[in-house]
């Protein structure tokens, strides 16, 4: 009888130990079940804030090419104006002429062309953001990788009517995925471009600054992006890369935002920062984030 009582008690605790242990997988699921609806909601809000921000840019490039074709089409006229005065009168208004030829047409058949050109790049960076996980792994040069984007934002910068300086060190080749790191580099130095123009000084005051260096004994290579806009408040820098945090209005861009850049530069075994400023720096800016990237992977 005691043997038996001992068993029943054994298999009652057994029992309440199962049941418990239900319970606990069952809150498990539930628990699952929400994080994983809490992820499809941010999946939906990160491709409405996509979609939002492609659209406004489109509709940017858009209206330069509508611009240059009502442009265009009032050029026409006035060549055609000018052509039946010709066969008319047999005169020639060769100044308005020389201007439609030399400059009219040129100029809206560029405006044209540069919203063409920059809805076929919008294209491309769409595409690049979809096949991010498809680069392959490489040696690249940092500093020809930020002269090229420089580059590729000129337009930006022009528009912003900010000055970029560079202070390029010598620099190893790092391993990467080049074609994620420049997608980083884009949009690091668009926020810096960004809000260089918005600072305490006159808009045509706005400066950036990148700055490259060996660190840690040659193991990585720095990229600092400095910018003298109105910077970051210190109990912000915490958030600076939670997923979907901005100071930007609604709708004022797109791209990896800084949240994804923070992923990818960890996926490439590299760090994103905001830190303090150098000594040197503390003067002409107010903003410093740092890339940091690992001469070779592990």
């Amino acid at each position: 009888l005691c043997v038996q009582a001992a068993l029943s008690l054994q298999n009652a605790q057994h029992v309440a130990n199962l049941s418990a242990l239900s319970r606990r997988n069952q809150d498990l699921v539930e628990v699952l079940e929400r994080r994983l609806q809490d992820l499809q909601e941010l999946k939906m809000i990160s491709m409405q804030n996509l979609a939002r921000g492609i659209a406004h840019e489109i509709n940017n490039m858009l209206a330069k090419i509508k611009g240059g074709a009502q442009s265009l089409e009032q050029s026409v006229e006035e060549l055609r104006d000018a052509l039946s005065a010709i066969l008319r009168d047999g005169e020639v208004d060769a100044e308005e002429l020389s201007y439609l030829v030399e400059e009219g047409l040129p100029a809206t058949l560029g405006g044209i062309l540069e919203g063409s050109e920059g809805i076929a790049e919008i294209v491309k960076r769409i595409r690049g953001f979809v096949r991010l996980d498809q680069g392959p792994v490489q040696f690249t040069d940092l500093n020809e990788d930020m002269e090229n984007v420089i580059k590729v934002c000129s337009s930006d910068i022009k528009e912003a009517g900010v000055t970029v300086q560079k202070r390029f060190g010598a620099l190893p080749r790092v391993e990467c995925r080049p074609s994620e790191i420049n997608m980083v580099l884009r949009e690091l130095l668009r926020n810096a471009i960004y809000y260089a123009s918005r600072g305490d000084e006159s808009p045509a005051s706005g400066r950036v600054l990148v700055r490259t260096d060996v660190v840690d004994e040659g193991s990585y290579v720095e990229m600092s992006i400095l910018d003298n806009g109105p910077g970051i408040p210190r109990e912000a820098w915490k958030h600076i890369f939670d997923l979907f945090y901005t100071t930007k209005p609604e709708g004022s861009g797109y791209g990896l935002g800084l949240s994804e850049c923070y992923a990818v530069v960890k996926r490439n075994g590299g760090t994103l920062s905001v830190e303090e400023l150098l000594e040197e720096d503390a003067a002409d800016y107010r903003t410093r984030v740092v890339l940091r990237l690992p001469t070779r992977r592990e």
